[in-house]
């Protein structure tokens, strides 16, 4: 018999190899991507941030938003863990707000995108989120429309498929999946090897059979993708 979340709230003193094994274990993940842990202070945590990035976009329109990963959305966090969270902001539009056109002028472009995340830096701190795992990414509609077609994708692209949370990344996804479908078949081949990107980013450390079990849970065709990233409607059809 499977645990069920509730059943799982014991894992605050346990250590993260013996926490992320009793998740594996428990097979609650074989069939859903996400899990949020069952104490109302930790699923608490990522709501808090997302709200704050949110305010802050009104100020920093040069952030494009948040996605989260690590065991805060797979169910092992405690106390004590770090908020993995990616935090994106638009490299273009940050050059542009620092009032320089060129390129190779990286003084005035570097300062203002080292405000914005000072910025974000502070209003964590006096939210009292952990703020050890926030990473704060520089991408542009430029650089990812190059990527898919050249498949040379970085980290930050794939990271762009984590769990979001406010509207901004899903233009960004957009963009990506737009790119790849008008490259036909090599693009279909590029999205599955994004998507394998994804599955052993979220999954780095864990077994053979669970990467195994959850592959089913990334859409494998760029339509798939559309439904699932972009348009949040089923991308499966339901077994019977």
């Amino acid at each position: 018999m499977r645990d069920s979340p509730r059943r799982l709230e014991d894992l605050e003193g346990a250590s993260k190899r013996k926490r992320l094994d009793k998740i594996n274990e428990s097979g609650i993940l074989e069939s859903k991507r996400f899990l949020l842990s069952p104490d109302p202070i930790l699923r608490e945590r990522p709501r808090i941030l997302a709200d704050i990035i949110e305010r802050l976009r009104i100020k920093h329109p040069e952030i494009i938003g948040v996605v989260f990963g690590g065991s805060y959305v797979k169910g092992y966090a405690n106390s004590k863990s770090d908020l993995d969270a990616s935090i994106f902001i638009d490299e273009d539009s940050v050059r542009d707000a620092a009032g320089t056109n060129d390129p190779d002028e990286k003084t005035e472009k570097l300062q203002y995108f080292l405000d914005i995340r000072k910025d974000i830096q502070e209003n964590v701190r006096s939210a009292n989120l952990p703020s050890r795992g926030l990473l704060v990414c520089l991408t542009s509609k430029n650089k990812i429309i190059k990527a898919c077609k050249t498949g040379s994708f970085s980290e930050n692209l794939v990271h762009m498929f984590r769990l979001a949370a406010g509207k901004g990344i899903y233009e960004y996804r957009e963009l990506a999946i737009s790119t790849l479908e008008q490259i036909g078949k090599i693009g279909e081949k590029r999205w599955s090897e994004l998507m394998l990107g994804l599955l052993m980013l979220e999954w780095v450390n864990s077994h053979g059979p669970i990467l195994d079990k959850r592959q089913n849970l990334y859409p494998k065709t760029l339509a798939e993708g559309r439904k699932y990233f972009v348009e949040h409607k089923p991308w499966r059809a339901e077994k019977s």
